[in-house]
């Protein structure tokens, strides 16, 4: 017989652990629950037939407020096949890519489970599941929740599918469900949208192609650029590989295969006119967000962007009103539109025709001319220059310690102690490289990275102000809003915000605002732009009718600019000319006109966008500039007159006298010279024109 003691009471640490058999009872209250939540998930989830997975998750972007829809992404491309109608090597092709024991296997792994779930915690790919049975129960819960709740209804219906249906109809439903890409949710749409051909027409190259890009389309898609093409050459070597591991493709045959020809996708009507450009802009920034994909185009995501209606329709009438005349072969005009202090974009451009000019000129670098000036004058503000100090402005002027000769426009002196107020009004070249000579170029690319210009392919050199780095009219655009938000700089964004099908806030934009110049400094730099409108190349602007700044270009005739603002909008409008043998063809002689410039039309589609953008919107003045403090006068650096091109003279002299524009330019040209063709050096730029795509 055996006498129970009393048990003594737990002392110290060991009054606040259970007992074993605390412990033991806990487990099994535990396995109990869980058992009985599994039950009762397992029956209250049903098995969706594949033409039961919603066509509605279609991703729908809109304009800013949200209510206007400006288009959509992919709209849900499925055509259901049978499975006979696949060829064998096709099917074999996605097993060989996607689960090689699929018809062994129970339709789960368990270590797929476990590496899909963290992946989905930790934000990885939401493609996470390794049999094709997992794969097909994760699209039939297509949301952009990453909860261990989705991970376990979707273990569940992996495991009612492999016991409810047949091998062949869970390979049949899983061909007609996943996404290929390109908007295609099976493999009939993929096949029309990766060949032009219906899937029974596939060879085995083009069915390992579309088994290729499962994995990850957007990064096996050879039609988004170098590095997926070869991703793609390196999937299909391995799906290639496994067919013939696996004894489905003779290994003869496949010595020799290689990736077919992928045709680029075809684009619907919706990307016709400029909606393809804001479409395409948008899709990229959601991809940077983080956004696969599969979820831009079929995820039923709700994009609220920063594009204005009223914005957006005004920049496509100024273009097409004062678009240039003939000949006007190859000319191709940009526009962006940026909000200071926001770094919305409320407008943009990008050629007349997204179908037949897919290359947007909105976002394409190219050379900005006496447009980068700005970013000078603000260096040299900031770095204790004053508007009333004086440089050099004959021409030509010698680059000391260099045998570069730098010019004017037409080659128009403006004699050795020009003011830099007055430098910058007429864009005289020579004055700004004397000032980059001084102060240090180094200065001026600073000011223009703090503004929110990308400096890194830009050398720091003399006549670095002339602007021949290439600069896009989106990023001008946002750079100049830095001023006219008194210093504040934002970096230009669309996707303002981004909503599940349900409703569910999945983003929301909250840019960072920078202070890149003090008040004083960004407030001088808009009086000095400001006197270009009123007095200077930019006086084409002054149609506007309110207070506006801004700054001309030219790139030696191959590129003309013009980039201005007033406190509610920044714009820039850029121009230049691709010829089928020539890319950077000439844009003089352009409706007529010797010489183009940016102060011709240019400045008209400026200002016939802002004057309509801002038609209704309150005249808001300028804030205040700080007055012009002479801090020195620096002795302008000599020119010599003996290399002098042209009969100008180069002794000191007063302002040149402006000479009238030719009577069938529509405004005046970028200085105040005569029309004579520009020199190398002259009019704000130098050196050879290479696009940024």
């Amino acid at each position: 017989m055996r006498i129970d003691y009393p048990r003594r009471a737990f002392s110290g640490w060991r009054r606040f652990v259970p007992s074993w058999r605390q412990w033991l009872s806990l487990c099994m209250v535990g396995v109990v629950l869980a058992v009985s939540g599994f039950a009762a998930l397992y029956v209250a989830v049903d098995v969706p037939a594949p033409n039961e997975l919603s066509t509605a998750q279609t991703s729908v972007v809109y304009y800013a407020g949200g209510k206007q829809e400006l288009g959509r992404f992919a709209e849900v491309d499925r055509t259901l096949v049978p499975l006979s109608d696949v060829p064998e090597s096709v099917r074999y092709a996605v097993l060989a890519a996607e689960d090689r024991g699929f018809y062994e296997n129970s339709g789960i792994s368990p270590t797929g489970i476990l590496r899909a779930a963290w992946n989905n915690i930790s934000g990885g790919d939401t493609q996470g599941a390794s049999t094709i049975t997992q794969q097909y129960a994760r699209n039939a819960y297509l949301t952009q929740d990453r909860t261990w709740k989705r991970k376990i209804k979707e273990t569940i219906l992996a495991i009612k599918l492999n016991r409810e249906l047949s091998k062949d109809q869970i390979l049949e439903d899983y061909l007609n469900t996943i996404y290929f890409g390109r908007g295609a949710y099976g493999i009939q749409a993929a096949s029309q949208a990766y060949f032009r051909k219906d899937v029974d027409q596939l060879s085995v190259a083009e069915g390992a192609v579309l088994a290729a890009v499962i994995r990850s389309p957007s990064a096996y898609d050879p039609a988004e650029g170098k590095d997926a093409k070869q991703a793609l050459e390196n999937r299909f070597n391995y799906v290639i590989d496994g067919m013939v591991e696996q004894g489905w493709l003779d290994a003869s045959e496949a010595a020799d295969m290689k990736v077919p020809h992928v045709p680029k996708p075809q684009q619907g009507n919706q990307y016709a006119g400029q909606n393809g450009y804001l479409l395409y802009y948008v899709r990229d920034e959601l991809k940077s967000l983080g956004f696969s994909g599969q979820e831009i185009d079929g995820g039923g995501l709700r994009i609220t962007t920063t594009f204005d209606p009223k914005a957006q329709k005004a920049a496509e009438e100024a273009v097409k009103a004062n678009f240039p005349t003939e000949p006007n072969d190859g000319v191709q005009a940009g526009l962006a539109s940026v909000e200071p202090g926001t770094g919305r974009i409320v407008a943009m451009y990008g050629g007349k025709n997204f179908l037949k000019h897919p290359f947007n000129n909105a976002t394409a670098a190219f050379p900005v001319g006496s447009s980068f000036k700005a970013f000078t004058l603000a260096g040299a503000i900031d770095d204790g220059y004053s508007l009333t100090d004086t440089f050099a402005g004959n021409s030509p002027f010698l680059i000391p310690g260099t045998t570069h000769e730098v010019n004017n426009q037409g080659y128009a002196s403006y004699g050795d102690q020009i003011s830099l107020l007055t430098a910058t009004e007429d864009s005289v070249n020579t004055a700004f490289v004397d000032l980059c000579v001084q102060m240090g170029p180094e200065k001026a690319l600073a000011a223009a990275k703090a503004a929110g210009v990308d400096t890194s392919g830009i050398e720091p050199t003399a006549n670095v102000t002339l602007g021949f780095g290439d600069i896009s009219p989106l990023d001008m655009a946002g750079a100049y809003s830095t001023f006219a938000a008194e210093g504040k700089q934002v970096d230009p964004f669309s996707v303002l915000e981004v909503r599940s099908a349900s409703g569910e806030l999945l983003y929301q934009a909250d840019p960072s605002v920078r202070d890149a110049f003090t008040p004083d400094v960004a407030n001088e730099v808009t009086y000095a732009l400001s006197q270009v409108v009123a007095a200077g190349t930019g006086v084409a602007a002054q149609g506007l009718g309110r207070p506006a700044a801004g700054k001309t270009g030219n790139n030696e005739g191959t590129t003309a600019w013009f980039v201005g603002y007033t406190p509610q909008l920044s714009t820039a409008v850029g121009f230049y000319r691709d010829l089928p043998d020539d890319p950077q063809a000439p844009l003089n002689g352009v409706a007529g006109m010797p010489v183009f410039t940016g102060a011709g039309y240019p400045t008209q589609i400026w200002t016939a966008y802002m004057r309509l953008a801002l038609e209704g919107e309150p005249i808001e003045p300028f804030p205040p500039a700080p007055a012009p403090v002479v801090t020195y006068s620096p002795t302008p650096t000599p020119t010599p007159t003996t290399k002098s091109p042209s009969p100008t003279p180069t002794t000191s002299s007063p302002k040149p006298t402006k000479t009238p524009s030719p009577t069938e330019s529509p405004s005046p040209t970028e200085t105040s010279s005569s029309p004579t063709p520009e020199p190398p050096g002259g009019g704000g730029g130098g050196g050879a024109r290479a696009f940024r795509r």
